[in-house]
């Protein structure tokens, strides 16, 4: 990234941390994942990101105590070390440098961005979750480019004014685990998807680390949702018209979200982070 974006970035993110425990104090109560998502987790380390001209959502997670940004691979497909992705943080756009990892079965809709720096505040979210069939299952991002764009405000001790964070926060939206797939961890929802949510995580409570009690993790990443074709009539009045005319006119279809969302698993992509630990250390 340029180097007076590297300074100013890098400001944003340590302002950003200062600011996100108080922030996670006011939801405290709202840990439940059947009641919400809290704070400082997946919500506060997903973002906006465009690439050659396309919208799209990336988070942020930690492997091994190093830091990347896992995307759809359709978001970023033919990404080459030495290209720059754009990313919006706090109602702005940075420029960045980035190296790319794909896994090399092409089926599986995940990659992984290596950027020079760990400029992203640490996300305290698992970076892979357990899967239960018939679980409600959140994923976040930016549908149609559209943002979470408000100002926070926090009291600093011993300033007379309180310090006003403009900040940038995904959509959430709600579904529940359908089929836990087949080949290529592929797996699917139950829920309404847009354009713009491609790359943007899976949340779900994990209830498979400790026996009885919910912890929130990512269980995968979205890739796109299924189309049906729907078929529409003609403007054409349909009163004066042959038998034949009538069935050349019903001959139009238009694609509509079936309401199934495609997704994959994360553990390929953490195998080849693993593989090829390029990203850079926590600070």
């Amino acid at each position: 990234m340029h180097k007076n974006n590297r300074t100013k970035l890098s400001l944003v993110f340590a302002t950003m941390l200062l600011f996100s425990v108080s922030f996670a104090l006011v939801a405290e109560d709202n840990l439940s994942l059947t009641r919400g998502i809290p704070p400082g987790g997946a919500y506060e380390s997903t973002y906006q990101i465009e690439y050659r001209g396309n919208l799209a959502t990336g988070f942020s997670i930690e492997i091994d105590k190093r830091q990347y940004l896992i995307t759809a691979r359709h978001v970023i497909d033919g990404f080459q070390a030495g290209d720059n992705l754009n990313i919006r943080i706090n109602q702005e756009w940075y420029t960045v440098d980035a190296k790319p990892i794909f896994l090399s079965n092409q089926q599986i809709d995940i990659a992984a961005l290596a950027l020079k720096e760990a400029y992203f505040q640490p996300a305290q979210i698992q970076p892979n979750a357990g899967l239960y069939l018939g679980q409600e299952a959140y994923f976040l991002g930016f549908p149609y480019g559209l943002a979470s764009d408000f100002t926070l405000k926090r009291k600093i001790d011993g300033a007379s004014f309180p310090l006003r964070i403009p900040t940038t926060y995904p959509f959430i939206k709600r579904s529940i685990v359908s089929s836990l797939g087949g080949e290529n961890q592929v797996f699917y929802l139950d829920g309404h998807n847009n354009p713009g949510f491609s790359g943007g995580p899976i949340i779900v409570g994990d209830l498979s680390k400790k026996a009885g009690k919910e912890e929130i993790g990512v269980a995968g990443v979205v890739s796109a949702y299924k189309s049906q074709l729907l078929e529409v009539i003609d403007s054409v009045s349909q009163s004066n018209v042959s038998t034949q005319q009538k069935e050349q006119i019903v001959t139009r279809y238009v694609a509509e979200n079936a309401g199934i969302i495609v997704a994959y698993r994360m553990q390929p992509m953490i195998d080849a982070i693993r593989a090829n630990p390029i990203g850079p250390l926590l600070k």
